[in-house]
C-alpha cells in the first residue's frame, strides 16, 4: 500500500473508529438500528440493557411489556410514521415488575418506503437533563451514513446486508428497505466473486483491505467500484463489515 493509500485508510479507520466508539462503546444513551419488518438490527450495551438485557437481535418492540396499551400504541405510531423522525415517553415493566419510563427516538434512514429507524433510548430523567448532548449524538450518526459523498455499507457476519446509504441507492439503484437480510453475493459481477468472498473471510479476521469490485446495477449495466472494507467490531470480536466506495465507471 502506497503513502497516499495508507494515509487514506487511516483517516478511514480514524472515522469509523471515532464513530463506533462514540455511537456504540461509549453513547450517553442507548443507541440501536431497527426494521420495522424483522425487528433490532444493532445495538449497543445501553440500549440492550433498557430492552431488557440478553441478546436483543430481532427483538420486536411492539411485544415488550408495556405499562399500558396507550404506551405500546405511541410506539408503534412512531415506528410506523413516514415522517423524518418521531418520539415517544413510554413505561416499560421489568421482569421484576418494576416499571421504567424511558424517552424513546426514532430516526428513518432513506426514503420514506425505507423500514430502517435508527433510534435512541434512555431513562426520561436522563433524556431531560442530557437532551442536547442526545440530539447532537444522533445528528452525527445521521450525518455520516446519509450525507456521506461515498457509497457506505454494512455486511453482518454472515454477509447479509444490515444498512447501505443513500449515495449507495443512488448509485446502485437498489432500495434499501428491499434488501436488508439478503446476501451480497447477488450484486457482485461473477469474475470478481471468489476474489471478493475471499476479502470478507479476512476482513472478518481483523483484517482492513482495498480493492475494487465490479456490481452489478439495478438497470442491469455494471459499476467498477473502487472499495475499503473495514472489521466491525463488539467487545473485541468482529461481527461484520463496514465498507467505503467510490464508483470509478460503468459498462
Amino acid at each position: 500500500m502506497d503513502g497516499a493509500a495508507a494515509d487514506k485508510m487511516n483517516e478511514i479507520r480514524g472515522i469509523f473508529r471515532e464513530f463506533y466508539d462514540t455511537i456504540f462503546d461509549v453513547a450517553p444513551a442507548g443507541v440501536f438500528v431497527y426494521d420495522i419488518s424483522i425487528g433490532m438490527i444493532e445495538s449497543n450495551r445501553k440500549a440492550s440493557e433498557l430492552f431488557g438485557g440478553g441478546n436483543v437481535e430481532h427483538l420486536n418492540i411492539l411485544k415488550l411489556s408495556f405499562a399500558s396499551g396507550k404506551d405500546r400504541d405511541q410506539v408503534e405510531k412512531i415506528l410506523k410514521n413516514t415522517s423524518k423522525e418521531g418520539s415517544a415517553d413510554v413505561e416499560i415493566i421489568a421482569g421484576n415488575g418494576n416499571g421504567t419510563r424511558l424517552r424513546i427516538d426514532l430516526i428513518r434512514l432513506g426514503d420514506e418506503n425505507s423500514n430502517i429507524r435508527l433510534g435512541t433510548v434512555c431513562p426520561i430523567s436522563f433524556f431531560e437533563n442530557r437532551k442536547e448532548e442526545i440530539e447532537v449524538m444522533e445528528k452525527m450518526y445521521y450525518s455520516l451514513f446519509e450525507r456521506c459523498g461515498d457509497m457506505i455499507w454494512i455486511l453482518s457476519g454472515k454477509g447479509d446486508f444490515v444498512y447501505f446509504n443513500k449515495k449507495a441507492e443512488e448509485v446502485s439503484g437498489y432500495k434499501l428497505a428491499k434488501y436488508v437480510g439478503k446476501s451480497f453475493v447477488p450484486f457482485i459481477v461473477p469474475e470478481y466473486l471468489a476474489r471478493l468472498q475471499e476479502i470478507f473471510f479476512n476482513t472478518m479476521s481483523g483484517k482492513i483491505i482495498s480493492y475494487d469490485v465490479g456490481i452489478v446495477l439495478e438497470n442491469g449495466t455494471i459499476a467498477l467500484l473502487r472499495v475499503d472494507t473495514l472489521p466491525m467490531y463488539r467487545d473485541g470480536m468482529v461481527i461484520g463489515t463496514v465498507s467505503f466506495g467510490k464508483e470509478q465507471q460503468k459498462k
